[in-house]
């Protein structure tokens, strides 16, 4: 019988048919299942060894690893040592080869079928990813791992909560490793939460990054965001809902200036004046901005001008002196350099 040694000798590239379970293959077929790659029962040959795992000073036996055992198996030992689900972890065997599935531990059950015990190799790899499945053994309760329900905690709901704006539903997902949680948005008029009934939803459910886009009926509502954590296992945890503290917004609301209320002039008591200076026709010095928001103001007072026209000059005289007269209830102080105004409260 050719060993693969003496295949890889001779340079054939003869590919390695794929090696199956016999344990999952004999599980799903409900029958005796013999492997496509019988180990000789013949003189010198083994059908069952002795599996060596090292672990840095450590060393574990495992006794019958055999044709049947598979690559399940020799994770199920790993997880003698570390935990497997939360960290990386390569597996070599006595050559340095990585062994990362079924036919892997095939090449090397053949290679060594003359050997009873067969070295195998655990180390951590910070670069790389733990299991991100759950071993059958676990399943079956015969391991030391159970399953850990996933719990979410610090929800939160930011960005810009107007109209046609993202928002983005964070967590942080403990007791399990966060795979593919799910998030959704959802609106309600009162701030208080009783339960999802009743609620309108305004997004699907998404996972990986929770960016939602508002849309307009969410004006003048608040958001409820729901998070569902979910394992590297596939195991689901509670829902935890939180509400955003403010209303949505509408984003086309102009900003524009607040009423003109010229407080200088209106909070002045009775017979309380303003002194105002002019030079060269204009006001200047202290209180300049005073008399400029006074005839702002008058000047928006429909009772005083008028506003439906273009120029000065489709204003009536009438209309002028209405104007004037407003402006003058102040009284003129002349003064041999500049004009001083005192300016009254109205």
């Amino acid at each position: 019988m050719k060993t693969l040694e003496s295949i890889r000798k001779k340079g054939s590239k003869r590919k390695v048919r794929k090696f199956n379970a016999p344990k999952m293959l004999e599980k799903e077929c409900g029958n005796e299942f013999q492997s496509s790659y019988p180990i000789e029962e013949s003189s010198g040959t083994f059908t069952s060894h002795n599996l060596i795992m090292y672990f840095g000073d450590v060393e574990y036996h495992e006794e019958n690893f055999s044709k049947d055992s598979c690559f399940l198996d020799i994770l199920a030992i790993c997880k003698k040592f570390i935990d497997v689900y939360s960290i990386g972890f390569k597996v070599t065997d006595g050559d340095g080869r990585l062994l990362k599935g079924d036919q892997d531990v095939m090449i090397m059950l053949k290679e060594h079928e003359m050997e009873k015990d067969i070295p195998v190799y655990l180390e951590k790899d910070e670069m790389g990813k733990p299991l991100s499945f759950r071993l059958p053994h676990d399943d079956l309760n015969l391991g030391s791992c159970s399953y850990v329900k996933p719990k979410v905690i610090n929800v939160r709901i930011s960005g810009d909560l107007r109209a046609d704006k993202k928002v983005l539903v964070e967590g942080d997902v403990i007791d399990g490793n966060e795979r593919v949680s799910i998030a959704q948005l959802f609106i309600t008029s009162s701030k208080e939460f009783v339960d999802e009934n009743g609620l309108e939803a305004i997004s699907l459910p998404k996972t990986g990054r929770k960016e939602f886009e508002l849309p307009q009926e969410a004006v003048g509502q608040y958001l409820i965001a729901k998070y569902v954590p979910v394992n590297a296992d596939g195991k689901i945890g509670d829902s935890v809902y939180v509400v955003s503290d403010v209303c949505v917004e509408n984003s086309n609301r102009r900003k524009v200036r607040g009423k003109n209320k010229n407080k200088a002039v209106a909070l002045l008591q009775g017979g309380k004046k303003l002194n105002i200076t002019f030079y060269k026709k204009r006001a200047v010095s202290d209180n300049h901005k005073s008399w400029s928001r006074h005839l702002g103001k008058i000047v928006r007072d429909r009772r005083i001008c008028p506003v439906r026209v273009q120029t000065w000059k489709d204003i009536s005289q009438s209309d002028k002196n209405h104007m004037w007269d407003a402006i003058k209830n102040s009284s003129l102080i002349q003064t041999s350099s500049c004009t001083k105004m005192t300016l009254w409260s109205i």
